[in-house]
């Protein structure tokens, strides 16, 4: 994470996979990071971490030997935090945002439990449902409005490319792209999957993403034009799926 917003995300069996793929998402930006585990950090990623420059490593919890090569970095913040706040019950988990003594509170979006439909059918079919869930949780994590490029590899699942915080859609479309192309190569979009965290107004978008090659894209539903979107998902040879629920983030 870099100044609020992701540089890399990635989800494996074990955490320097994670570390690894996440890393390899965006190697430039995640220079003087924070850098965040879902599970305990142990020696072969501290080890790992250990030549590298980052500010903050935040997660449940460090092993002693991760701990002792954590230390030799004597600028290096590390921060533990509860690992049962993810299994808190909805009700309980709030969005919190401080503004001129102001005060915003909301829940969190539920990307686990969003549906997904298939609205296209092209020869691609549909994405794997594992890496639709991937993709929502990583485009939810981004400022609005935003696109997020994910792919698997071997069972794991990782970030291309992703566009946050943008006045339009397609910009952050192009951003993503741009940051796939030059990570990953042309390659690498060819297999991926592009998530929006909101409905596509206009088939731009849709048209943008086949003109790059992306097989799979997936949006929520709710336009007034996703009549024009599915016609030209279709038309493009572009495997569509809708989301029933926006995820903004502002």
């Amino acid at each position: 994470v870099k100044h609020a917003a992701p540089c890399g995300l990635a989800q494996a069996e074990n955490n320097v996979t994670a570390l690894e793929m996440a890393w390899e998402g965006d190697p430039i930006s995640a220079f003087g990071s924070v850098v965040s585990f879902s599970h305990p950090v142990e020696l072969p990623e501290a080890e790992i971490l250990r030549k590298k420059f980052v500010e903050v490593i935040v997660a449940p919890g460090y092993s002693p030997e991760a701990l002792e090569k954590l230390k030799e970095k004597p600028s290096l913040r590390l921060v533990e935090i509860d690992d049962a706040a993810g299994r808190r019950p909805q009700a309980y988990r709030q969005n919190l945002v401080l503004q001129e003594g102001l005060a915003l509170c909301q829940q969190p979006d539920k990307a686990d439990q969003i549906q997904h439909q298939l609205v296209t059918d092209t020869k691609h079919g549909a994405p794997p449902a594992e890496l639709i869930k991937f993709a929502l949780n990583a485009v939810r994590c981004l400022k609005s409005n935003a696109i997020c490029l994910v792919r698997s590899v071997d069972g794991a699942f990782q970030t291309l490319g992703m566009g946050g915080g943008q006045p339009n859609r397609v910009q952050a479309l192009k951003i993503a792209v741009n940051n796939a192309r030059e990570h990953f190569g042309e390659e690498a979009l060819q297999e991926a999957l592009l998530a929006s965290d909101a409905f596509f107004p206009f088939p731009d978008s849709i048209e943008a993403a086949a003109s790059a090659g992306i097989p799979y894209v997936v949006s929520p539903s709710g336009s007034v034009k996703d009549g024009e979107v599915k016609e030209a998902a279709q038309k493009l040879g572009v495997s569509l799926s809708f989301v029933d629920h926006r995820l903004f983030r502002h």
